[in-house]
């Protein structure tokens, strides 16, 4: 007998227990001829173990996830089937409960068209007071809107739920429509609530009808049966004749108020689990209050229906008066409909606006949320989008992240991380470590027997491949003749001029409509995008090119937008982004279409990108005399060199946003891609005054204004403009020796000639 080590996963200790009992059952078979009994359960054990592979023959990392992973622990697989069921589970569910809905508010209807054929004919205006018949036919009328309201947002979540693929046109519809509701249902509910909860509700005047008899000095008159009854959840009328229209009025109270209690259990679910809402980046902080927003205000919602639907149904089925349900009722309906205001307004913005990025944005996996500002990360999964009547999948994935949370608590002592056995990949794990295991599993024991499978053999120093190829040449050379190109040369100051005194504002003199395309699209180009996003700028969701535009106005250090209309994103870009032709929808272009659109900050900055500073370039040694920190702009770095002293030269990293300095010993390397550096201070001049030299201006500035956004024109105007001043010089000076020679003439003086 033997002892199991207490590492192993437990069916490894079940086939040992199994094997054990069956070496102490074969000797006493053999000797005694020992017939052991049938055991089902042993048998359905047995077959189970066989029809599994055994461990020996799984591959090394089987083995070794079936030997490390937790007790109890499921597999990624098996959380993952666990949740796709939970998901279908829930999506059934919202969509029974939208498809009662539904059926609900149809039969509601049909009474309340029948209500309004009875009382509006006998609806008179000018009279004094409350008058009956006018105001139950207008109540009926709201009502009536009220369950179409229902009826076509409960459609649009059904369109949505009862299928598999995610139907945003009918998440984005369901809000808009269950609007209506709190605005019709706030006409009838603070009616009824004025007059059944009223005190003095039986001293009423008598030409005010409120119902069932609430006036009780009179006694009953089978003539009541005509008058009006209105209630406030439901309020369509009914006469006492037809005693069939209570009872079926009573069986949708009862129906409404299953559906109310599911509704409530599905949003209180929600709630849990959106709640309390993120706090990051801004973007992803103001998606995650709405989602909140949409739960919370969904669960008080539904809370608030229940009462109302149960005070409903006590004054359809209970008999005689019920005025104090009237009354609940009414209040109920009142506080229904502030809560549906308030989630339908968050879901219109969730669903309409954000779209399918909402999840991705809450959870921190959007590319539209910057990675240093992501906070509370969830779990990816699909977006479901919100709506009124049924919430999205917000799948459990609690357990497993208690799983992982044990996982790398039990495995921190020995060194090792399993979180990558449960998830497939591990954030954390280093790039050196992810290709140890890609070598662990490849037959290759050797780089060198990696290279010589492809035909290069790095033992042999006379293999051809070593040898000068022409094409190799042609490349090296054209790679330094674009080095040198790249090359700049800058004039920096003489001696050092300490911190800047006064520093441009970042708002421009004249704000930009953000409302204004036209204006906008007159300075921008189409199918152009940029290739690099500014530091620490997320995609923001914008209505138009304008609001786009304005927004990079107002952002320092921002040279130009990329908007891409599908989806309403716009992407703001540094001095050092290049554009990308050739990209079908997307528009970009410069902070403003004239001069006075643009900040002074950000014009100095394009100034200083093509006389002070160093586009793609570092200076090394650096990071000695301060430890890199994130900068909001170039500027912004090169202000904070100076006030570090011996901080010589600046270096801007427009992929992070992170500022190093550097000595006066340190040497400019050019190319760096996506870097700026440059001189502590710059010697700033203005080049408006340098004749020609000024038209350059917007082409460096990258500024153009209409037609002037292709390079093209800008060279051709460029060209004009100094052919003209030329032709006007030449000219000038032909007139004035001509007026000498004429007046030579006149005064019989011999020509030059």
């Amino acid at each position: 007998r033997f002892e199991a080590p207490k590492v192993m996963a437990p069916h490894v200790l079940m086939r040992i227990s199994l094997l054990e009992s069956a070496l102490l059952a074969f000797p006493l078979a053999v000797s005694c001829d020992f017939v052991p009994p049938k055991n089902p359960a042993l048998d359905r054990l047995a077959d189970a173990l066989k029809a599994q592979r055994p461990i020996w023959a799984k591959s090394p990392a089987q083995r070794k996830e079936e030997v490390r992973r937790p007790i109890g622990a499921k597999s990624p697989a098996q959380i993952e089937a666990e949740e796709a069921s939970a998901a279908k589970k829930q999506r059934n569910s919202i969509c029974a409960f939208s498809l009662l809905q539904v059926v609900n508010f149809l039969a509601r209807s049909a009474f309340q068209i029948q209500s309004l054929a009875d009382n509006c004919p006998k609806a008179r205006p000018g009279k004094k007071g409350f008058m009956t018949e006018e105001k139950a036919c207008l109540i009926n009328a709201a009502s009536l809107v009220s369950s179409m309201s229902q009826i076509a947002s409960g459609l649009s979540v059904a369109a949505d739920k009862c299928q598999d693929s995610m139907n945003i046109d009918a998440l984005c519809a369901a809000p808009i429509a269950a609007l209506f509701t709190p605005l019709t249902q706030f006409i009838a509910a603070s009616t009824v609530a004025s007059a059944a909860c009223a005190e003095e509700a039986a001293n009423l005047p008598d030409d005010i009808s409120l119902g069932r008899r609430l006036q009780e000095k009179f006694p009953y008159d089978f003539r009541e049966d005509e008058e009006v009854r209105y209630q406030v959840v439901r309020p369509w009328n009914i006469t006492k004749r037809k005693r069939r229209r209570e009872i079926g009025l009573c069986v949708i109270d009862a129906t409404s108020t299953v559906m109310a209690l599911g509704q409530l259990a599905v949003g209180f679910n929600a709630a849990i689990r959106s709640c309390p809402a993120v706090r990051g980046a801004p973007l992803q902080e103001k998606v995650s209050k709405a989602d909140c927003t949409v739960d919370a205000g969904f669960t008080f919602f539904s809370f608030s229906r229940v009462v109302l639907f149960i005070a409903d149904a006590v004054e359809n089925c209970a008999p005689g008066d019920q005025k104090d349900s009237l009354c609940v009722a009414a209040a109920a309906s009142l506080l229904a409909s502030s809560f549906s205001v308030t989630l339908n307004g968050a879901a219109i913005y969730l669903n309409c606006q954000i779209g399918e990025e909402a999840d991705a944005i809450i959870e921190g996996t959007s590319k539209f949320i910057p990675r240093e500002k992501v906070k509370h990360r969830k779990e990816s999964k699909p977006h479901k989008g919100k709506h009124p009547n049924g919430l999205g999948h917000h799948l459990d994935r609690r357990k497993l992240m208690e799983q992982l949370a044990s996982a790398r608590s039990r495995h921190r002592r020995s060194g090792k991380d399993d979180h990558a056995n449960f998830t497939g990949f591990s954030p954390s794990s280093s790039r050196s470590r992810f290709i140890g295991e890609l070598a662990s599993e490849s037959r290759f024991e050797r780089a060198e027997e990696l290279w010589l499978s492809l035909g290069y053999n790095l033992s042999d120093a006379q293999a051809a491949w070593l040898k000068d190829d022409p094409e190799g040449k042609a490349v090296i050379r054209r790679g330094s003749q674009m080095i040198r190109d790249l090359q700049t040369t800058r004039q920096e100051p003489a001696q050092d001029l300490g911190p800047e005194e006064a520093v441009p504002i970042s708002v421009p003199e004249v704000l930009i409509d953000p409302e204004d395309d036209a204006a906008a699209l007159s300075c921008s180009e189409r199918g152009v995008a940029y290739d690099l996003d500014l530091a620490g700028q997320a995609v923001s969701l914008e209505p138009g090119a304008a609001a786009c535009q304005s927004r990079c106005a107002r952002t320092p250090g921002c040279a130009n937008f990329s908007y891409w209309p599908p989806q309403r994103h716009c992407r703001l870009h540094g001095i050092l982004a290049e554009p990308v032709r050739g990209q079908p929808l997307w528009i970009s272009g410069p902070p403003g279409c004239q001069d006075a659109e643009v900040s002074p900050a950000t014009q100095r900055a394009l100034l200083r990108k093509s006389a002070c500073y160093h586009p793609h370039a570092v200076y090394e040694p650096r990071d000695a005399l301060a430890e890199p920190r994130p900068a909001a702009s170039a500027e912004d770095c090169q202000r904070r060199c100076q006030r570090v002293k011996g901080c010589a030269h600046f270096v801007y990293s427009e992929l992070d946003g992170t500022c190093s300095f550097a000595g006066d010993d340190a040497k400019k390397l050019q190319p760096v891609l996506y870097n700026v550096a440059g001189p502590s201070h710059c010697a700033d001049r203005d080049y408006f005054d340098l004749g020609c030299e000024a038209a350059k201006f917007e082409d460096r500035s990258s500024l153009p204004v209409g037609p002037l956004a292709h390079r093209w024109v800008q060279v051709v105007l460029l060209a004009v403009i100094c052919a003209v001043a030329i032709a006007a010089l030449v000219v000038r000076a032909v007139m004035a020796y001509s007026r000498r020679g004429y007046q030579r003439l006149l005064n019989g003086e011999p020509s030059a000639d």
